[in-house]
């Protein structure tokens, strides 16, 4: 496969399975380790547990194109006919709704059933019972839930029921904007004070392709979902308790599109440096973006600074420097542990935090491997690094970022180019 940087600096071409699992590469501090990359035969194994035994030996991914003129109406509609739109795409985005996905979720966690807590219960109460179901919100309840719905009126609500009258959602974010950066005691600010009132949500009825248009509408992480009869709208009146039956993420919308990957052959010709092209999408390293270098912190900065930058741009992660050299990733999430624990933000370096174990991506690779990767490693951002010589360079430099919502974007944008084409 032909492989070449963002920036031009220098074209290569490497084995199959060396440019799908370069990807696999471990990150290591630079004061302790260089990149560890694979052995041949490692890599032949990564490769056929990442991407199957039938991988893409010698396949050339075309350009990706910007949204179709006029003139190119025909040849996209062909395609479309051909390797784009076909009736399973049309059937799981818009046959399928908001429900069966939260079945599909269901089925794979074992579970049913929504998170909930009360407006009495404190803020630490709620992030540890995400940490210990590794979960990024909950569903705040009354303190006294009234007997309209036989919900119990005190202190019997279960963790999980399988709907709540809820009124409002508390999540990560919401923890470390309003409880940590404030510098407020986490045992002492209840849930009523801090969780988000009107909660932004989908029906349980309504299509897959619509809750796809709705996490990139709002960009938010997770969607409650509550019950058909209780609104037709996407945001619910903080005045209202509507009845939360299930919770989806990004992650869970992003799972089911892996899990049917053949029945979208419009996604088999998308690379990730096509991801970085579409303005909506991704973190582009060196762009005029309201993101990019911003989200860049040095390794010696506390980790209540990179909070306070995660809080600005509204994302979940920094990106850990060295001058000019990608160390690690910092999440959201470590650093809500480790203040969990009783470390002082402010005086913890975000080289203390960082993880240094990440899977890497190429411009060049493609999107579909790229989703798979996401998935296997339960992780939302994939980094996007480039190439010099025929391993990666020692000193890390990112092209980018590619997320869950960068896929879901890349993903509604063609098909929705496509559907417009084949209807001409």
């Amino acid at each position: 496969m032909l492989l070449s940087t963002r920036c031009g600096i220098r074209q290569m071409a490497l084995p199959s399975t060396q440019a799908l699992m370069a990807s696999a590469m471990r990150l290591a501090h630079k004061s302790h380790a260089t990149p560890n990359v694979k052995s041949k035969s490692e890599l032949d194994r990564l490769h056929d547990e990442q991407v199957g035994s039938k991988g893409e030996d010698t396949a050339m991914y075309p350009e990706f194109q910007p949204p179709p003129r006029s003139s190119d109406a025909a040849n996209l509609k062909r395609d479309a006919g051909t390797r784009g739109i076909n009736a399973a795409a049309e059937r799981f985005l818009t046959g399928r709704m908001a429900s069966d996905l939260l079945a599909d979720k269901a089925e794979r966690l074992r579970t049913l059933g929504v998170v909930s807590m009360r407006e009495t219960d404190t803020a630490l109460d709620a992030v540890q019972r995400m940490a210990e179901l590794n979960l990024g919100s909950v569903i705040v309840v009354p303190s006294k839930i009234g007997g309209a719905e036989g919900q119990p009126t005190s202190g019997a609500l279960g963790p999980k029921d399988t709907s709540v009258s809820a009124m409002g959602v508390f999540t990560e974010a919401h923890y470390v904007k309003s409880v940590l950066l404030k510098g407020l005691n986490p045992a002492r600010v209840t849930l009523g004070e801090v969780a988000a009132r009107g909660i932004t949500c989908v029906s349980a009825n309504v299509p897959i392709e619509q809750v796809m248009q709705r996490f990139i509408d709002t960009r938010v992480r997770n969607l409650p979902v509550i019950a058909t009869a209780d609104t037709t709208d996407s945001k619910v009146s903080p005045h209202s308790l509507p009845r939360v039956v299930g919770i989806l993420s990004m992650g869970d919308l992003h799972r089911s599109l892996v899990m049917r990957l053949n029945d979208f052959p419009f996604m088999e010709s998308v690379l990730v440096r096509d991801v970085l092209a579409l303005p909506e999408s991704g973190l582009k390293f060196g762009v005029v973006d309201h993101t990019l270098d911003e989200l860049r912190i040095d390794h010696n900065k506390s980790a209540s600074h990179a909070l306070e930058l995660m809080i600005k741009h509204r994302t979940h992660v920094c990106f850990v420097h060295q001058a000019s050299s990608f160390l690690g990733l910092l999440s959201m999430r470590s650093c809500i542990r480790a203040a969990a624990a009783g470390r002082d933000l402010k005086s913890v370096k975000v080289e203390s935090l960082m993880e240094t174990d990440i899977t890497v991506v190429t411009p060049e690779f493609p999107l579909v491997q790229a989703m798979k990767a996401l998935v296997q490693i339960e992780r939302f951002v994939l980094p996007v690094s480039t190439y010099i010589g025929d391993t990666f360079d020692a000193d890390m430099r990112l092209a980018g970022v590619v997320s869950v919502l960068d896929v879901l974007n890349m993903f509604h944008f063609k098909y929705h180019a496509l559907r417009m084409a084949h209807h001409r």
